[in-house]
């Protein structure tokens, strides 16, 4: 008795409005890349590192709009007449999801680093991210060339762990990078009101870049599940790169706003070392929590001498090797 999966051709109304769809917010978020690009650029021209990741994603995505959109337009224009076109893979869409995981994958490495920064360069717990990129990463080439070689929808059924496996990975990743950022954002709370404000905004900041793409890589994972049959998943396929790219984007981008908002010269804040008064650490932190300079300035005036300023808490003074940039 045969056991192969069998795959149902999809309702076709479904099917074209799930691609176009997926094509149409990827087209929207694209434009919105395009933006942030340009303000990145304007805002940092000298920061390299800044502008190599930016203008890779620019390409990546450039790349990848092409690749989607020829597809869609293969699917809905070209075959429209031809439903059994449906079930054949074509190399467009089947080349969109290395690409999309590959655009992932160096998004969730730029969040590693930003990992291995913020717990003091914790090599154990950068690792762990680098660990789960890389292997979403693998299972989407695995992925690829198995799909490649496979060239009909029915027969991706035959590698739905591969599948499974790179999107739950993809899912794993987003939740550990931001619960390592929010732990250790969280455990260095001072009790003073400014610094304990500024850590609330880089907490709510850290969770709402990472939301959109955790939450529509949580549906594409769910829907694959529920849905294997038709192509509702591939329409969150065709934008998650895109989220992933603003993601990023709006982290490079908004070191502007917390420089503007907190009064910042060079848009750094240091996490290094709590001080108080005379340059004294204030409560217990742990070893590995992140920490924030508190400084004071007091003015001290006498009938016999002029004026003078006596500075408390000389950030210069500090050792900040084990410290943080955000």
């Amino acid at each position: 008795m045969s056991t192969t999966p069998v795959f149902e051709l999809p309702a076709l109304d479904n099917t074209f409005g799930a691609m176009f769809i997926g094509l149409l917010i990827a087209t929207g978020l694209y434009g919105i890349l395009c933006l942030q690009c340009y303000l990145c650029f304007q805002q940092y021209p000298t920061d390299r590192f800044a502008k190599s990741i930016v203008g890779t994603l620019w390409v990546l995505n450039t790349f990848h709009i092409v690749i989607i959109g020829h597809a869609v337009y293969g699917y809905l224009i070209t075959n429209f007449s031809h439903p059994l076109a449906l079930l054949d893979a074509t190399w467009d869409i089947t080349s969109h999801i290395v690409i999309n995981s590959f655009i992932a994958y160096l998004v969730q490495l730029f969040f590693a680093h930003r990992v291995w920064k913020f717990t003091n360069r914790n090599i154990y717990l950068g690792g762990i991210v680098v660990i789960l990129a890389t292997v979403q990463f693998a299972f989407a080439v695995a992925t690829t060339v198995k799909a490649f070689q496979l060239k009909a929808f029915s027969r991706l059924l035959e590698i739905k762990t591969t599948i499974a496996s790179s999107l739950a990975i993809t899912v794993a990743c987003d939740v550990v990078v931001t619960g390592i950022l929010c732990l250790y954002l969280n455990r260095s709370r001072t009790g003073f009101k400014r610094t304990d404000s500024l850590i609330n905004n880089l907490i709510w900041y850290s969770v709402s870049t990472g939301l959109l793409p955790s939450i529509f890589a949580t549906l594409q994972l769910i829907t694959y599940f529920a849905m294997p049959n038709n192509f509702v998943n591939i329409c969150f396929s065709l934008f998650l790169g895109k989220l992933y790219s603003n993601s990023l984007l709006a982290t490079l981008n908004g070191r502007a706003t917390t420089r503007a908002k907190w009064g910042m010269s060079d848009g750094n804040v240091q996490l290094s070392q709590l001080s108080s008064q005379g340059g004294t650490r204030v409560g217990a932190v742990g070893k590995d929590s992140v920490a924030i300079f508190v400084g004071q300035t007091t003015e001290i005036k006498t009938d016999f001498q002029p004026a003078h300023s006596h500075s408390l808490g000389d950030f210069d003074k500090y050792n900040s090797e084990s410290g943080h940039h955000v």
